[in-house]
């Protein structure tokens, strides 16, 4: 939920999107649920790649992974992924967009406040693969 709120922040009021400025988060919400009700098959090409079910990207059962990580401890994972692997990072990267952490929580939760149930069990639906697969909590929102 916290990648839709936070495809929301950085697209729509006053983002990229134009068209969209103005709208509200259950608008949103709305047209997201009206473009995945377009899909053909498990693809979504009718939803915007920025919150297109991660499962239309690449099919996570047919590859088998070493590393999965999480936007929520990125920081944390990358470290341990190159410390696997040999690699000392002395980098320092920029991130952009960034909504993370307490705070997108936070955000997230007040923004799903205004959507409906129904609504909340489609997006449930929508989602359902990377609920599973990332081990996310569906009524934490």
């Amino acid at each position: 939920f916290e990648r839709l709120v936070s495809g929301y922040l950085d697209k729509v009021p006053g983002g990229e999107y134009n068209n969209w400025k103005g709208k509200s988060f259950g608008e949103f919400v709305t047209i997201v649920l009206g473009q995945a009700k377009k899909k053909q098959d498990l693809n979504y090409r009718g939803i915007d790649v920025h919150w297109r079910p991660f499962n239309s990207h690449c099919f996570f059962c047919n590859v088998n992974y070493t590393v999965i990580s999480k936007m929520e401890t990125y920081d944390e994972d990358k470290n341990r992924f190159l410390k696997m692997v040999g690699i000392e990072d002395e980098t320092v990267q920029e991130r952009k967009h960034v909504h993370a952490g307490d705070s997108i929580q936070n955000v997230t939760k007040s923004l799903f406040q205004e959507i409906p149930k129904e609504d909340r069990e489609e997006i449930v639906k929508l989602y359902k693969f990377e609920l599973e697969l990332f081990d996310y909590d569906p009524d934490l929102y």
